[in-house]
């Protein structure tokens, strides 16, 4: 369901039996800018998900507990992804943020416990700490990179603080090249990194 707020076209709502969604980019003559404070939470059967390049903002919550959601695509005008918007969406595999985001917030990844692959642009710095708590196994970690000409630069780790890292050959079949600048910077327990051969 969308609906005029204040001037703005929202995403306010969704059947709670859907299993696909594609938003519109207008509604009544405005722009779709804001996915609402639990607007698509607890949407089970929800599997996949498009959004227009006009959203800017995913509220709270807003699709907090669609465990069956696999794929979901971040347009490029997005800017804040809001405490707890995707928390245990536990098909999601992988998010790409884009460059654009200013803030991702408190737990917003949080319990995505498929999630594999996150890519995050240098220019993302507003990351809550805790934005990918229990995002992978025990004995697995998670990085966050950028890719230029088809290689990739690990720029950090998600999901705890792990002792021990293993720095992966490739990540989703692309060559790791390179360690970022301060990647592990604020990883107090992290004793030990090793290269997968």
């Amino acid at each position: 369901t969308l609906k005029i707020i204040d001037g703005e076209a929202v995403v306010e709502s969704c059947q709670p039996n859907a299993t696909k969604v594609e938003i519109p980019a207008s509604y009544q003559g405005v722009a779709v800018k804001r996915i609402a404070s639990c607007a698509f939470m607890a949407c089970s059967e929800l599997s996949s998900v498009m959004l227009p390049s006009t959203i800017e903002v995913i509220e709270m919550n807003a699709f907090a507990s669609c465990e069956a959601l696999a794929k979901i695509d971040l347009p490029a005008n997005l800017k804040i992804i809001d405490d707890y918007a995707f928390s245990s969406c536990k098909a999601l595999t992988a998010i790409k943020i884009p460059a654009g985001v200013t803030r991702i917030g408190e737990y917003a990844f949080m319990a995505c416990t498929s999630l594999s692959s996150v890519s995050i642009p240098s220019e993302v710095t507003n990351i809550a700490s805790n934005a990918f708590d229990g995002c992978c196994q025990y004995s697995q970690s998670m990085f966050t990179y950028t890719e230029q000409d088809g290689k990739l630069t690990i720029t950090g780790v998600l999901g705890g603080h792990p002792r021990n890292l293993i720095i992966p050959e490739k990540i989703g079949g692309i060559p790791v090249v390179a360690i970022g600048e301060r990647a592990f910077q604020g990883e107090k327990k992290l004793v030990g990194v090793s290269f997968e051969e």
